[in-house]
């Protein structure tokens, strides 16, 4: 460090201060930064000093003239930072050694227009018009590095262009010099191809050339053809670094909605819009394929099917599920979001027309096959992509816990208006035809309000036309490891949030809980949890910014949970035992919530991320194949004894969830 501020007359000047008889309040050691100058040069090092006065400016050329130098410039690259106040024949000098210029210029915002002229008057009186004269650095041929000098200072580019460029102040009344100011394209410069070169990065980076490393940030207009005063309103449509989109900006275009990630601190009510409708497509899509959960009796009445028979269906719809989901996940990866989506829901409101108009079992096993295709097939990896697609991967648990949560409440509204309708006739079978045709209603209306306000813009397509899907990223989606980490996570959340109901057996059979109690407690467990996956989203979002470090620290809290419930005693009060019984389907919400919003921290390929969700869901679904077996074996062989070896399965599920989950944290770190 040299000089210090110019309005603290601490900054070293060629002259005395505007009446006064020094030239700086500070001793400043000239003698030891030029022997650290040198010794550093000779041993290869860069210097970067700090200068404020046209003095220290004056001094420190003086200091560099002495370092080596190679063909009349410096051999090693050194600069100076702030530049406040510079000499017209030191710039020069400045631009023959090779001594870059680090600059800020967004510093004008910091004050009033008013304030800064009248600094300028007190402290330099007439050499107020070399103060900040970036004009004549540039016009030396001085290269000029673009910063912040501090986090407080403009981060966003338009606004740092209308104080930079502009030269205006905190006020917006006047520009303060605007004689001094760069242009638009020099400002852009001294960001891009000055940044790199003070960095002697500019054989990689810096400018848009084959084989140079490149982030790139399109704009909603031509910046350089844009006024200064309306250069504000500029906002970002893209972004990308290394190679992958991490901000894609929502409009409401013609006709809708375009989808995009959306960088912002706060999700607009477009987004939400966009999740709710993302919420009610996956509400309405499994409504018919699990329509036994709520319409059973009616079901079996209205088909003249037995319990076997009701069964046999799921079993054909759950095997459909297996076969078609990675397949689906690769065409997912080739073919749009909204072709996958509208295809699907399309496909669903067909199968569910056939079904109201047919009842039969024969003809529903060939429907409950098709179900399998049309709600799993491309759609499970097409909607799920389009959850992270609306968000940035600062916003994905918010984005996957507000959608988890409106298809939760609309599953919930939905059967409920569906069970209402249905009273509207005595008739079993009659009333069991009304509740399809109502389902059929809101399917058809999902349909609908996608194909309007669902659109896509070539910008939200992460692959290029030179790279499109081949098989082979297939095998690279196999031999990631990640892939398999991911999908094992996946398969201990789900495992944990699926298996909370048997807390339901848990408190009528051991603890004695009334079955009417029991049963309330299920509903609340079963739908009112849904609205903490956005809590999860918070979570993850603005406490740990990150998904991995949630997911260690539920499937913590988890065994923590599960461990207390094991050494319970059976005679806790129903109160205390109910709350207990709530808390791992609380936690296990906010994990099962937000568990596909790990997929962008994991950084999986977008080319190839349709495929990772199938490969992830096989895997991450099977507690469905096998745990209820296993814990129906279990109550069926040891009765009451079977709760503590299920809730002891569960504290291991968590612990294995936990480890995966810890590895694939050193492995994104490692691969960062």
């Amino acid at each position: 460090m040299t000089d210090g501020l110019i309005v603290s007359e601490e900054a070293d000047l060629m002259e005395p201060y505007e009446g006064k008889d020094y030239c700086c309040q500070k001793n400043i050691d000239y003698a030891l930064l030029e022997e650290d100058v040198l010794t550093a040069d000779r041993e290869g090092f860069r210097f970067t000093l700090h200068s404020e006065g046209d003095g220290s400016f004056h001094k420190i050329l003086q200091i560099y003239d002495k370092c080596e130098k190679e063909n009349g410039r410096l051999k090693n690259r050194h600069g100076i930072t702030d530049l406040e106040l510079t000499g017209a024949v030191d710039e020069e000098k400045m631009a023959q050694l090779g001594v870059f210029g680090e600059i800020y210029t967004q510093v004008y915002k910091l004050d009033s227009c008013e304030n800064w002229k009248q600094d300028y008057d007190e402290k330099l009186g007439s050499r107020r018009s070399r103060y900040m004269n970036y004009r004549s650095m540039a016009d030396h041929g001085v290269i000029l590095s673009g910063a912040t000098d501090l986090p407080m200072l403009i981060p966003d580019i338009p606004e740092a262009i209308y104080y930079g460029c502009g030269t205006y102040a905190a006020d917006g009344k006047e520009p303060v010099q605007p004689e001094n100011g760069l242009t638009i394209p020099e400002m852009l410069k001294t960001w891009t191809i000055g940044s790199q070169y003070a960095m002697e990065q500019e054989h990689i980076l810096g400018t848009l050339e084959s084989g140079k490393q490149a982030d790139i940030v399109v704009f909603d207009r031509n910046l350089l053809k844009t006024d200064i005063e309306e250069i504000r309103k500029a906002h970002v449509l893209r972004t990308i670094c290394a190679g992958q989109d991490v901000y894609k900006e929502m409009e409401i275009g013609k006709g809708g909605f375009v989808m995009s990630d959306k960088t912002k601190a706060h999700l607009s009510a477009k987004t939400l819009w966009v999740l709710f409708i993302l919420g009610l497509v996956n509400a309405v899509m499994y409504c018919f394929p699990y329509i036994r959960y709520v319409f059973y009796d009616q079901q079996i009445a209205a088909m003249g099917i037995t319990n076997t028979q009701s069964g046999i269906l799921m079993t054909i719809y759950a095997a459909a599920n297996t076969i078609t989901l990675i397949p689906g996940g690769i065409l997912a990866d080739k073919w749009s979001v909204k072709k996958c989506l509208v295809g699907s829901i399309l496909g669903s409101v067909v199968i569910g027309i056939i079904y109201a108009l047919t009842m039969n079992f024969a003809v529903a096993c060939v429907l409950w096959a098709g179900l399998g295709v049309s709600t799993i097939f491309v759609f499970w990896a097409a909607i799920t992509k389009a959850v992270g697609q609306v968000g940035t991967a600062e916003e994905q648990g918010m984005c996957y816990g507000i959608y988890y949560a409106a298809s939760g409440i609309i599953s919930a509204i939905l059967n409920a208006v569906c069970l209402q309708v249905s009273r509207l006739s005595d008739d079993p079978s009659t009333s069991f035809s009304i509740a399809v045709w109502a389902m059929v209603a809101f399917t058809a209306v999902a349909l609908i309000l996608t194909m309007i306000f669902f659109k896509e813009k070539s910008i939200t397509q992460t692959k290029s036309s030179d790279e499109e899907f081949k098989i082979k990223y297939v095998g690279e989606a196999l031999k990631n490891p990640m892939t398999w980490l991911f999908s094992l996570m996946v398969l201990c959340a789900y495992g944990l949030y699926t298996s909370v109901s048997y807390f339901s057996p848990y408190l009528t059979d051991v603890l004695g809980i009334p079955l009417v109690h029991s049963s309330f407690i299920s509903i609340v467990r079963s739908n009112l949890m849904n609205l903490l996956c956005p809590i999860g989203g918070i979570i993850v979002d603005k406490i740990f910014k990150s998904s991995t470090k949630w997911y260690i620290t539920a499937f913590g809290i988890t065994i923590v949970i599960y461990g207390g419930v094991l050494i319970m005693p059976s005679s806790i009060s129903p109160v205390l035992a109910t709350i207990v019984s709530l808390l791992p389907s609380a936690i296990g919400m906010m994990l099962y919530g937000v568990i596909w919003s790990g997929l962008q921290e994991c950084k999986f390929k977008p080319i190839y991320a349709g495929t990772v969700i199938g490969i992830a869901s096989i895997i991450g679904y099977l507690p469905d194949s096998f745990y209820y077996i296993i814990f129906g074996k279990w109550m069926d062989k040891f009765g009451n004894n079977a709760y503590p070896m299920i809730f002891g399965f569960l504290m291991g599920t968590a612990v294995l969830g936990m480890v995966i989950t810890i590895l694939m944290r050193k492995l994104i770190k490692k691969n960062n």
